[in-house]
């Protein structure tokens, strides 16, 4: 036997196997081993100087530890001569046999455990389910051989999960008899056979990709229907002719300047068929788009556009006489320069391999990544969307998403492949659901396609008319965020021909990659679920070691594709290889999405949240590493963090902690980032403190942070205002609402929402929250024309229409919590 590493029992010992909850009955399960499998276990325990007890403990262990969330924790051993107590189970680095080794080792020293102790999983000759052992592992030695039963007790697992985990422990049992081999692997537990058949079904994904360039799918649309209306927004209504004739003259330009397959051409605009225009455009020369948000701070595009080896940009005449363009760029405007010229049709020089565009995201070491995405791609994800919902030529999608947004690319693409019409609200800075709302009742919106934030404050919007502006729709996507509970019936209730359908997937698998059609929301769930792989994407569970997970075990999200996937990050080998993978146990190339998530027996992905410090903000998914990055580059700062608690209402806030020089002033830091990112990545409030908390193993304590529970802080904030409790009940009902909105701030009623963080889809919240609070309508303008707390409590108060009754309802609420 091989000796045991002391350290192999630790003290204190890990906490018992975080196994997922759920209503399963429970009740026993019962194997038997014959006579002549029993005796070759015992030879072959025997070889590696293990006996009964831990035999059966390490097999125990292995199964449980195909649906633990991490590798390492304890169990309860009761053994036969004595009463037991808590042993470590050793994992890392080794064969099944050095692991019972170590466990027969460690239960002659176990300690016997208070009987205070909570015992979860128990294993052992008398083991019984009883009091709060959730599973228990018993055996008996018989004439005939070896029992081993299981006692699980009601309500502690999900429905199927004992079946499919009683299944592979016995499987391993009878392989430990039958294979010698088996005790020398690292892994002998394998998954449940149908567990992976269902898996396997739900990704029976294959399918035909057509050959087409994004480009001349379009072309071809506007040969059949020239007439036809493309791309209308507040100021013109591109037919596909016109669209192909601005495609084909910006593509002959460019391509006369040298432009060739595989380059960038920068896209800098605000909302308007000119984006469109210009995308084409692009593609038909040969080259990609690089699209950049035209409100980001001028450093921030100059590095963006560096960073791309940008050499020509396509704008609009007012940005282009407006913004702080770099040295060594070429600017067009769209709308200037190709009025005129040869618009006869271009031959194609790029194969369905070459770049379609590159969209920057988020990333952890201070600079953004460039997702570089291919023609083939986007043509698999149009090609199942369009088939999947019937996406024709009498579809108008609202694109409210930004160019730079992935979730732009089904906008850009998808409705105009089928001979659709793409509808653009004006440029805004903040929502305008009262524009959104009458914009899709005017043109007959018929898809949506959006963050789920900014479905609710057009929904909230739509709910005050009494004519119904969403009911042209039939299909709304909801992507890139949580969807809330509530919101599909609401929905609904404007526009009951509606399909409400979740989708998610990140840039690296290109917009959308999974679909869940949300009919009744089961009031139990915590939240809906994130649905089935779309047409040639496979969406495995692994664990660290990037091994498949089986139905209900938590683990990391690995998108698997030929077809689907990024080519990688734009000039970083480095990332490219650390997220894009090959699974040990296929070969197969692999996205790591870094979501953590769980198969349920329906088939269905779960989504669990993130491994990592990664969130979503109004629908971008953000580093907080870039933050942190960007504020370890202004002056006097040492150290800095950023966290992003969220509010009851699923409201994320980003806050920033520094340490540093003496003196240092959050006011100067928050401009200082102002000059360096995009305003959604601006943390709504900085903190200095005279040093970071620590957890006990040393490290950032992040969760203390975002509780902000931090001894010892020095806040300054912006403005600062005298405090003072509120005037009256409305205001302190304004207070906790704008607070919970807010990620649970506390708000005085002196405090400024804009100030605190607020932005257009918080604001569209808050006034939500009012109207659901106090019964009274509440225009968005009016919270964003009265951030200051006492003034929007008052200007509540003097609404014609229920006014008077939001102050009785705020008297009554107040009075009702001062008798609790």
């Amino acid at each position: 036997m091989t000796a045991v590493d002391e350290s192999l029992v630790r003290s204190p010992l890990s906490p018992p196997p975080d196994l997922p909850g759920g209503t399963d009955p429970g009740g026993t399960r019962v194997h038997d081993i014959d006579a002549r499998r029993w005796r070759l276990l015992r030879e072959r325990a025997a070889r590696s100087g293990v006996g009964t007890d831990a035999l059966v403990a390490a097999v125990f262990a292995d199964t449980l530890r195909l649906w633990a969330k991490g590798p390492e924790f304890s169990l309860a051993c009761r053994i036969a001569d004595g009463p037991g107590g808590f042993v470590e189970i050793p994992s890392a680095g080794l064969s099944f046999a050095d692991r019972a080794g170590a466990l027969h080792a460690a239960l002659d020293t176990v300690e016997p455990a208070p009987a205070e102790v909570e015992r979860p999983f128990l294993v052992g000759p008398d083991a019984s389910a009883t009091g709060r052992v959730r599973l228990a592992c018993a055996y008996d030695t018989t004439a005939d051989g070896l029992r081993l039963r299981w006692e699980a007790a009601a309500d502690a697992f999900p429905s199927g999960l004992l079946d499919a985990a009683f299944a592979a422990f016995t499987a391993l049992v009878d392989r430990l008899a039958d294979d010698e081999a088996a005790w020398r692997e690292h892994r002998p537990a394998t998954l449940p056979d149908a567990d992976r058949a269902l898996v396997d079904a739900v990704n029976d994904t294959d399918a035909e990709v057509p050959g087409d360039l994004l480009h001349e799918i379009v072309a071809r649309r506007a040969a059949e229907r020239p007439h036809a209306e493309a791309v209308v927004d507040g100021r013109r209504r591109l037919s596909y002719g016109e669209l192909a004739s601005y495609a084909n003259r910006i593509g002959r330009f460019l391509r006369g300047a040298g432009v060739r397959p595989g380059q960038l051409v920068g896209v800098v605009m605000e909302k308007g068929w000119e984006q469109y225009a210009a995308v084409y455009g692009i593609l038909t020369s040969g080259a990609a788009y690089l699209p950049v948000d035209a409100g980001v701070p001028a450093q921030r595009l100059a590095r963006l556009l560096r960073r791309g080896e940008v050499r020509h940009v396509l704008t609009q005449s007012a940005l282009a006489a407006e913004l702080d363009w770099p040295d060594g760029v070429t600017v067009h405007a769209v709308d200037r320069d190709f009025e005129a010229g040869d618009d006869s049709p271009l031959p194609s020089v790029q194969r369905q391999t070459d770049l379609a565009y590159v969209i920057w995201t988020s990333g952890s070491t201070g600079d953004p990544k460039g997702v570089m995405v291919d023609h083939r791609g986007v043509v698999n994800l149009i090609t199942d969307v369009n088939s999947r919902f019937g996406v024709g030529e009498r579809d108008r999608i609202f694109g409210i998403s930004g160019l730079h947004f992935d979730a732009s690319v089904y906008d850009v693409f998808g409705v105009l492949a089928a001979g659709g019409t793409v509808v653009l609200p004006d440029p805004f800075e903040r929502a305008r659901p009262d524009e959104w709302t009458e914009r899709v009742r005017a043109e007959g919106v018929t898809l949506w396609n959006s963050v789920p934030a900014i479905m609710e404050t057009v929904v909230g919007q739509a709910e005050i008319r009494d004519d119904r502006p969403l009911a042209s729709l039939r299909l709304a996507v909801l992507s890139g965020d949580w969807i809330p509970l509530t919101l599909p019936d609401r929905l609904r209730a404007q526009a009951p021909d509606v399909s409400v359908v979740g989708s998610g997937g990140p840039s690296e698998t290109i917009c959308w990659s999974v679909f869940y059609r949300i009919g009744d929301v089961d009031p139990a769930w915590t939240s809906i679920p994130y649905g089935k792989p779309i047409s040639n994407q496979r969406y495995l569970i692994v664990d660290e070691e990037l091994r498949r997970r089986p139905v209900w075990a938590h683990g990391q999200m690995a998108v698997v594709s030929d077809v689907g996937l990024a080519r990688g990050y734009l000039a970083d080998p480095a990332h490219t290889a650390a997220r894009f993978v090959t699974l040990p146990e296929t070969g197969e190339r692999a996205y790591l999405t870094g979501d953590l998530g769980r198969y349920r027996s329906d088939g269905n992905i779960e989504i669990l949240g993130r491994e990592d410090h990664q969130v979503k903000i109004q629908g971008y998914r953000i580093e907080l590493g870039e933050i942190e990055a960007a504020l370890r580059e202004q002056p006097g700062v040492t150290a800095a963090v950023v966290v992003a608690p969220a509010s009851e209402r699923g409201m994320r806030r980003l806050r920033a902690y520094v340490v540093g020089e003496a003196g240092l002033d959050p006011r100067r830091l928050r401009a200082g980032l102002r000059e360096v990112l995009p305003s959604y990545m601006v943390p709504a409030s900085v903190e200095v403190l005279e040093a970071l908390p620590l957890t006990r193993n040393g490290k950032v304590d992040r969760r203390a942070l975002a509780s902000g529970a931090v001894p010892a802080a020095t806040r300054e904030e912006p403005e600062p205002v005298p405090a003072r409790t509120p005037a009256t009940p409305l205001e302190s009902v304004v207070c906790a609402l704008m607070g919970d909105i807010l990620g649970g701030e506390v708000v005085e009623p002196s405090a400024n929402f804009l100030r605190l963080g607020g932005d257009s889809l918080s604001g569209a919240r808050l006034a939500f929250a009012l109207r659901e609070t106090l019964g009274v309508e509440v225009p968005l303008r009016t919270v964003f024309d009265n951030p200051v707390v006492a003034d929007l409590a008052a200007a509540v108060a003097a609404i014609p229409e229920g006014g008077a009754e939001a102050v009785a309802t705020a008297e009554l609420l107040v009075a009702m919590s001062e008798e609790e």
